[in-house]
């Protein structure tokens, strides 16, 4: 009974952290993706302001180095790019060392001029080393926790165990001596409840039974 009840236990513990992980990253996650979209939106502004001023986009003055000042600006971004409207790389900058095809949280936004025509793309990539690292640590947090909730349960369910036991084990020790106290072994103990009573009273008709000629019960 106590296995099964601790197992159930384990269960709904480990159904509780599961869900609060799952809903913590989710969280997160929408969390990071705002944060660069505000970078994206910012860059896409700027951008667009010099196109439709009638510059094409790979003549837009400034912009390598609009890109670079956003790059530098957030240690978690991993580079920023401009593309044109061919998919063609015409402004970036980026971490040292970086990896494109690495994983990471990505925003992108359309280049429009003034006709809201495509014209070219822009991308941000930042890094996940910051998530991972805090749904890591939220997920120990919350595994350490439920140890301590299954510890504390399964010790104060041995205890209760102990004690039930202990208690069941002074009973039968004493239903044994009132037992032989109504056998005449031992000395008679009082009867402290009900039970003990009806106890003793079914014995002494059960010795009555038997010392009676024919061995049949007295009413």
């Amino acid at each position: 009974m106590t296995i099964a009840v601790m197992l159930l236990l384990a269960l709904a513990l480990g159904t509780t952290v599961l869900l609060n992980q799952a809903k913590f990253e989710s969280s997160l996650a929408h969390l990071q993706q705002a944060r660069i979209a505000v970078h994206t939106s910012a860059l896409k502004a700027t951008i667009e302001q010099s196109t439709d001023l009638g510059l094409a986009l790979r003549e837009a003055r400034g912009t390598q180095a609009l890109v670079e000042r956003v790059q530098a600006g957030d240690p978690a971004i991993l580079s920023v790019t401009v593309y044109d409207d061919k998919g063609a790389a015409l402004y970036r900058a980026a971490r040292a060392g970086d990896d494109p095809q690495a994983d990471a949280f990505l925003s992108e936004a359309d280049i429009l001029n003034p006709f809201s025509q495509r014209i070219g793309r822009i991308e941000v990539r930042q890094s996940r080393a910051d998530y991972l690292a805090a749904t890591d640590a939220t997920l120990r947090e919350l595994l350490a926790g439920a140890s301590l909730i299954f510890a504390v349960f399964a010790i104060l369910a041995v205890a209760g165990i102990r004690l039930a036991f202990a208690g069941l084990t002074r009973s039968a020790r004493r239903l044994a001596a009132m037992m032989e106290a109504e056998a005449g072994q031992a000395q008679p103990l009082a009867p402290r409840n009900a039970f003990e009573r009806e106890l003793i009273g079914f014995n002494a008709r059960i010795h009555r039974a038997l010392s009676q000629p024919g061995g049949e019960c007295a009413p």
